[in-house]
């Protein structure tokens, strides 16, 4: 699934709303569906940043590992500014911790941060 959105504000309650649509289909514990949701929440406060002309655009990939989340294309540096939106600095971690794979990928049409959460099976 890919969407381009255009304001600010709905981005988290999209994002969610798709990771969990997703994440429905497989059997998932609640504490792993919190944890995606954290990150959802985390991601979309701080996205809009990495886009120049204010659309957000994601893709959800329901992949056999489990789910990848893409976000980009976004301008130089944004993917980075992203990954680095999820520390928490009074307490000395990440809200990467919550997810099974970060990082940034990069290609001819820009920075992607990409999230992968492993097949969410108990």
């Amino acid at each position: 699934a890919a969407m381009r959105v255009g304001h600010p504000d709905l981005v988290a309650p999209i994002l969610s709303r798709a990771l969990g649509a997703f994440a429905a289909r497989r059997e998932i514990t609640v504490d792993r569906l919190s944890d995606t949701m954290l990150l959802s929440d985390a991601i979309s406060a701080s996205a809009p940043a990495g886009f120049e002309d204010g659309y957000v655009s994601l893709s959800i990939a329901d992949r056999d590992e489990g789910l990848e989340l893409r976000v980009g294309p976004m301008k130089g540096g944004g993917a980075e500014q992203l990954r680095a939106s999820l520390d928490l600095p009074d307490v000395g971690g990440s809200l990467e911790a919550l997810a099974d794979e970060v990082r940034v990928e990069h290609d001819d049409e820009g920075e992607f941060l990409v999230v992968g959460i492993a097949a969410l099976a108990a």
